[in-house]
């Protein structure tokens, strides 16, 4: 664990969290920075491994990888950013099976820049937060995506989940686009935005709230 302001880590090598047998914990908390020079592996390598998380949590923690960020490839993995706390993820980030990419833990949303390709998603990527969160960067794979928190959500690329979009609260705009199996919106959540939805929506909340009178009310293909 990582704490405190001016608290730094650095690996010129590929950081691997969790081993055979073991549950694997890395945390950056408290306004700490940490630099992987290549890949950050959360349970992904061998067999029999035990769960892996990662935590970026607090105004000013950062955690910066120049290669790629593989979660849950082989076993159940997370990573966390809440409270402020930012990722970095280099080139590209690939969620596994296994895997989950959580932004927020209900509290303040952390910060993300997933790099210069789409996130890969077979896992889940979990919205919970207080405060509004924009997602720039596109998604693609088969996993699946929810949505808790009294936060706004809002996807302003072109998100593809074949699993589908789970809305439990709140809001999720969709200012780019969205592609996936179904759009399952709960009573009390209000999704809008001005983007494109393209999938089946079941709908027991209320279709597009304006809340601010900027979002307007999403396209269906």
């Amino acid at each position: 664990m990582l704490f405190g302001d001016g608290t730094t880590f650095e690996s010129l090598a590929p950081l691997i969290v969790g081993g055979p047998g073991a549950r694997g914990y890395f945390s950056v908390t408290g306004g700490a920075t940490a630099t992987v020079g290549i890949d950050l592996a959360v349970g992904t390598v061998g067999r029999n491994r035990s769960d892996a998380a990662v935590n970026v949590v607090g105004a000013g923690s950062r955690l910066e990888v120049s290669d790629r960020v593989i979660v849950g490839r082989r076993t159940t993995a997370e990573v966390m950013l809440a409270e402020g706390g930012e990722l970095v993820g280099g080139q590209k980030i690939r969620i596994g099976t296994g895997g989950s990419l959580k932004i927020g833990n209900g509290g303040e949303a952390g910060l993300l820049d997933a790099g210069t390709q789409p996130i890969d998603n077979n896992g889940t990527i979990a919205f919970n937060h207080t405060d509004p969160f924009t997602l720039n960067e596109a998604v693609t794979g088969q996993g699946l995506i929810t949505k808790g928190g009294p936060g706004v959500t809002t996807f302003s690329g072109a998100v593809v989940s074949q699993a589908g979009l789970n809305i439990d609260a709140d809001s999720v705009f969709v200012n780019g686009s969205f592609t996936g199996n179904a759009v399952n919106i709960a009573a009390g959540a209000t999704p809008g935005g001005t983007g494109v939805i393209q999938a089946p929506v079941l709908n027991s909340g209320i279709l597009c709230r304006d809340r601010d009178w900027r979002a307007g009310f999403p396209a269906f293909g």
